[in-house]
């Protein structure tokens, strides 16, 4: 006679499937996944068993899960769009300075949102000041040929 073996509750849907700890095997993806219908009592609906879709399993860390907190929750992949108009119009040169300041403007709104779109926006800075030195290189190149001719 020895200990009972020493067991754990993983959540499983609504109901806990005990697993035992002492067990050598590895837990695998045929065992205490819960894709598709399970043993367990579900709400009311409309669909029937036979029908519940094997691709969306029934877990608790669904986005829509209301028990899952929402810093928690997977964000949605959303590219910054300032970031995209920024490299644009740095790009384009003679619209460089509205780049660089929509460049700083994404940059900012990446930090705090946490948006894709981050190397855009400094690509965007880059080449909008790029253009910027050049502009003024060209302009002081400009000025100081016009001056030796006089």
């Amino acid at each position: 006679m020895g200990a009972p073996p020493a067991t754990t509750a993983i959540p499983r849907g609504n109901v806990a499937a005990p697993v035992d700890l002492d067990d050598d095997r590895t837990v695998g993806a045929d065992e205490h996944d819960d894709f598709g219908p399970s043993d367990s009592p579900r709400a009311y609906s409309a669909v029937d068993d036979d029908s519940i879709h094997l691709d969306r399993p029934d877990r608790p860390d669904r986005p829509s899960d209301p028990e899952v907190p929402v810093a928690a929750r997977p964000r949605k992949a959303t590219l910054n769009r300032n970031a995209i108009w920024a490299l644009v119009l740095s790009v384009l040169g003679i619209t460089s300075p509205i780049g660089v300041f929509l460049g700083h403007q994404a940059r900012t709104q990446i930090r705090r949102t946490r948006e894709f779109g981050a190397p855009f926006a400094t690509a965007a800075l880059w080449i909008g000041y790029a253009w910027i030195a050049f502009v003024v290189l060209g302009l002081i190149a400009y000025f100081w040929i016009t001056a030796q001719g006089s």
